[in-house]
C-alpha cells in the first residue's frame, strides 16, 4: 500500500495529502505504471464530489502524488465509530457519491474500487470519491496494450466485499453498471453496518455476490423507506443488465428522497482535531522556533523524501488509512515529528 502524508505547501501555506508509494511496489509488475496513470487520471476532474489531484512526480524514494487534503472521515470510518447511517444521511451521501461518479462515467472511466472507504465526508457533508487507482478507461476494453493485460491479466481486481459478481471473473470487462454495483453495496452497509455477503473468507465472499442474496434490510431495521431499500436492492441485482445502467439514473431515482438539504455532520462524528486547529510553522515567520528555521532551511522532512523544497510535512506512515485527520493521528504525530505545532493560546 501507499503511505498519505499531511503536509504544507511552504510557498502556498496550505495542507495537502501526499500519497508516496511504498518502494517495495517497484517490484510488483505495473505498480509504478498503475500509480502514475491514477495522477493523471485524477488530474483531469475539478469536481466537487471528486478528490483533486494536484501534482505528481517520481523521486528517488518512488512516485509520489500531491492531492487535496480533506478534513472530515470516510463512511466506513463514520458507520464503524458512530453505527449504521439515517436513512436520509445514506440518501444524501449516496446521491453525492453517484454526482462524482457520473462525472467519471462521463469521462470514460470504470473506477473498479467503489467502497464506503473511498467516500470521503468533509465537514460541511461534502461526499468526494476518491482513489483512483484502479480505474480504467472504457477504452482500454479494446486495447490489449492495458495495464491489466499486460501485467495482471488473470487479476481480480477490487475489493471483495464490494465487487461486483462480473468483474470478480474478469476486471478487464467491468463496466459502469460493476461500479453501480459496488456502490449499491456499498449503501447496504451504510444503511445495517453489515457487509451484503457476511464473513469468511475472500473466495466465500466472491462466491456469495454470484450466487447468493445478502440478507434483507428489512431484517435488520424497519425505519428505511421501502423506496430507498427498492434502489438499493436494484443497484446490487447479480445481472449488469437488470441493474440501473449509468449513475445518472441512480441520481433521479434518489431524488424524491434527497429533497431536503442535510445539515452539515455533527462535530462529535467528524475527527476531534480540526485541521486548522493546528500549523506546521515551517511557513510562519514569526516566532519560528530555531530548530523550525533549521528545518526549513533544509527542506525538512518530506521533501527529503521528495528532493523538492516546496513540500514539508509529517513523516507518518498514515493518516487514519485515508486523508481523514483522527483523534489519534494528529497529536501523536504532532509529538513524534514536532513538525508542527497548535496555535498560541486564543487562536484557532
Amino acid at each position: 500500500t501507499a503511505r498519505v502524508l499531511l503536509c504544507e505547501h511552504l510557498k502556498l501555506e496550505r495542507f495537502v495529502a501526499i500519497k508516496l508509494l511504498d518502494r517495495s511496489f517497484e517490484k510488483r509488475p505495473g505498480a509504478v505504471e498503475r500509480f502514475m496513470r491514477e495522477a493523471r487520471t485524477a488530474a483531469k476532474f475539478d469536481h466537487p464530489h471528486v478528490g483533486r489531484v494536484f501534482d505528481a512526480d517520481v523521486s528517488s524514494s518512488g512516485p509520489y502524488l500531491v492531492m487535496e487534503y480533506i478534513d472530515g472521515a470516510n463512511l466506513q470510518e463514520l458507520v464503524a465509530n458512530h453505527g449504521p447511517l439515517r436513512p436520509e444521511e445514506a440518501a444524501a451521501y449516496l446521491r453525492q457519491a453517484a454526482i462524482g461518479l457520473q462525472q467519471a462515467h462521463l469521462a470514460r472511466l470504470v473506477h473498479r474500487d467503489i467502497k464506503p472507504s473511498n467516500l470521503m465526508l468533509d465537514r460541511s457533508g461534502v461526499v468526494k470519491l476518491l482513489d483512483l487507482g484502479l480505474a480504467r478507461t472504457f477504452d482500454e476494453q479494446q486495447d490489449q496494450g492495458g495495464l491489466t493485460q499486460q501485467f495482471d491479466p488473470g487479476a481480480i481486481l477490487g475489493t471483495a466485499d464490494f465487487i461486483a459478481p462480473e468483474q470478480a471473473i474478469e476486471s478487464g470487462r467491468a463496466d459502469i453498471r460493476s461500479d453501480i454495483y459496488s456502490l449499491g453495496c456499498s449503501a447496504y452497509f451504510l444503511l445495517t453496518g453489515a457487509l451484503p455477503t457476511g464473513s469468511g473468507t475472500v473466495m466465500q465472499k466472491l462466491l456469495r455476490h454470484q450466487t447468493e442474496e445478502p440478507r434483507p434490510i428489512v431484517s435488520l431495521r424497519t425505519d428505511v423507506p421501502a423506496e430507498l431499500i427498492e434502489i438499493v436492492n436494484r443497484m446490487m441485482k447479480k445481472s449488469p443488465a437488470d441493474r440501473y445502467q449509468s449513475p445518472l439514473e441512480v441520481i433521479a431515482a434518489l431524488a424524491p428522497l434527497t429533497t431536503i438539504e442535510l445539515p452539515p455532520p455533527p462535530p462529535e462524528k467528524m475527527p476531534p482535531p480540526r485541521a486548522a486547529n493546528f500549523q506546521f510553522g515551517l511557513s510562519a515567520s514569526p516566532g519560528l522556533p530555531a530548530k523550525m528555521q533549521d528545518r526549513r532551511a533544509e527542506g525538512s522532512s518530506v521533501s527529503g523524501h521528495l528532493e523538492s523544497p516546496s513540500w514539508v510535512g509529517i513523516a507518518s506512515e498514515t493518516i487514519s488509512g485515508k486523508l481523514s485527520a483522527t483523534s489519534k493521528s494528529l497529536p501523536e504525530m504532532a509529538m513524534a515529528s514536532d513538525v508542527f505545532f497548535p496555535p498560541p493560546d486564543g487562536e484557532g
